[in-house]
């Protein structure tokens, strides 16, 4: 008894030490709240190696935005370090007066492996969300050749990943400091977020206790995996880059590492600026012992939101090799008079190839697996975008985590009930009324929302053609034109 007393009274001591840090609030009913800015997770790790875990967390006083991950700096607007394993926690500013714990939700960001930062959206904006209940958490990982460099045998690839999973160990040891319930834990990725979410939640190597749900927003795991539908990783060309630059004249991948170790972080990022390639997952024979495609598919104890928007790819204004894509895509038949009309079909030709066919072929093999997980997909066709300067009206790639994250004139509160009852209490919306029909496109938009797949626009989506056919079917939901 004596030790469960003192065992108490060090926790609530710990608790009540934990700075306040942003106090923004109070909600509606009188409850303040705090955004704890910059929350170290891992001193800085040694280049190309792996982080540790951070022990003295608490020596911040959690009111400044932290210093983000090396990456390119278009704007010069970003305090950029290797030293950026931070997080930013959003809850109650007085975790002890909660009568229980609240259900943690953990926001992983895209940016295609080269961009992103945990100071994405406005700490009062993230703050508001906390005040549905939760207690929110935005993470960084390293990037680029930082991160996701893959030198054979003498470098750790995949370490951004290895970052993101250190995260979440931290976040399941310390969250109930912040009021968080560790054992109530949901991931949203956003594009490579979300790859990384799904690549977790698959991985045999992942500690799956560390989160209940996951939802996959815009991109499965195969969207960001060397060599399927991401395509090659930026490695090779950055290895030439840096061979015919910095790193003259290295010639194995020994001497470009030993180089890389010394040059200056920026001389190496600065080698995504002639590339137009991402970087990618690779197999690790750790969290990838072969390609995600042959991994087992059956529950590991995660509920599954799967979601797209439903013009990905509307956000692109050029492309590489884009006269052959529009051929490809339209079998040739390309009028002039009408270009408005061929950038839209060229629009849903890249939407269909690069995020929804990944997302199909993704819920096939889930279906197919011996104990499928508990799934749901949700398209968003939400035609009013509030991004500043965008001249076209698509729902497009990103354009749902404004409606999420974004500030209260800006939430769609249909959407993010959706995604606060899924990540509160495992609720799915209610299925909605489905009707049949083809089109070339996943989702089609109409009175009554519905799925349809349509196997014209890739030969290996043939078996894709069985998923409105079997008798397990997926429910769905569609946002569409709701405001």
């Amino acid at each position: 008894m004596l030790t469960s007393a003192l065992f108490g009274t060090l926790i609530a001591i710990a608790s009540s030490s934990l700075p306040k840090g942003l106090v923004i609030g109070p909600d509606a009913s009188g409850r303040s709240f705090s955004a704890r800015l910059g929350v170290r997770y891992a001193p800085q790790p040694v280049r190309f190696q792996k982080a540790t875990m951070a022990t003295n967390w608490r020596e911040s006083t959690m009111d400044q935005r932290p210093q983000e991950c090396e990456q390119m700096d278009f704007y010069k607007k970003h305090n950029m370090s290797e030293d950026c394993l931070f997080m930013n926690i959003y809850g109650p500013t007085d975790p002890e007066a909660l009568p229980e714990k609240l259900p943690v939700l953990v926001y992983i960001h895209g940016g295609a492996y080269k961009f992103g930062t945990s100071n994405e959206f406005k700490p009062k904006d993230m703050t508001n969300l906390a005040m549905a209940g939760f207690v929110v958490v935005a993470f960084q990982y390293r990037l680029s050749a930082l991160g996701f460099l893959a030198l054979n045998g003498t470098s750790t690839p995949n370490l951004g990943l290895h970052d993101s999973h250190l995260a979440l160990e931290f976040i399941h040891k310390n969250i109930g400091f912040f009021g968080g319930n560790a054992q109530n834990v949901t991931l949203i990725g956003q594009s490579a977020g979300a790859c990384t979410a799904h690549a977790l939640a698959i991985s045999p190597a992942t500690n799956h206790a560390l989160f209940k749900r996951v939802v996959l927003m815009s991109a499965v795991v195969d969207v960001c995996f060397e060599g399927t539908f991401g395509g090659p990783s930026n490695t090779v060309p950055a290895m030439d880059t840096w061979k015919s630059g910095v790193c003259a004249p290295a010639t194995t991948d020994a001497e470009l590492k030993e180089c890389l170790m010394k040059a200056p972080a920026s001389e190496i990022i600065g080698a995504d600026m002639y590339l137009y390639k991402n970087w990618q997952l690779v197999v690790d024979g750790y969290f990838f012992p072969r390609h995600p495609a042959q991994m087992e598919r059956s529950s590991r104890g995660h509920d599954i939101l799967i979601g797209v928007t439903t013009d990905e790819w509307a956000f692109f204004r050029e492309a590489k090799d884009m006269d052959l894509m529009v051929d490809f895509y339209l079998d040739g038949k390309k009028d002039d008079n009408s270009s408005m009309h061929w950038y839209e079909r060229t629009v849903q030709a890249l939407t269909d190839l690069i995020f929804h066919l990944p997302t199909v072929t993704e819920v096939s093999r889930i279906l197919a697996a011996d104990k499928p997980p508990a799934i749901q997909i949700y398209t968003f066709d939400v035609r009013n975008p509030i991004k500043s300067g965008n001249d076209n009206f698509h729902s497009q790639h990103g354009d749902e985590l404004h409606y999420l994250f974004g500030n209260q004139t800006q939430v769609l509160p249909q959407f993010r009930d959706v995604v606060l009852g899924f990540a509160k209490e495992g609720k799915f919306p209610a299925e909605t009324t489905h009707r049949h029909h083809l089109r070339g496109s996943l989702v089609i938009k109409g009175e009554l929302p519905y799925t349809a797949y349509q196997p014209h626009f890739c030969p290996r989506a043939e078996k894709l053609k069985k998923i409105l056919l079997r008798r397990q079917r997926i429910p769905t939901s569609v946002f569409d034109n709701l405001i």
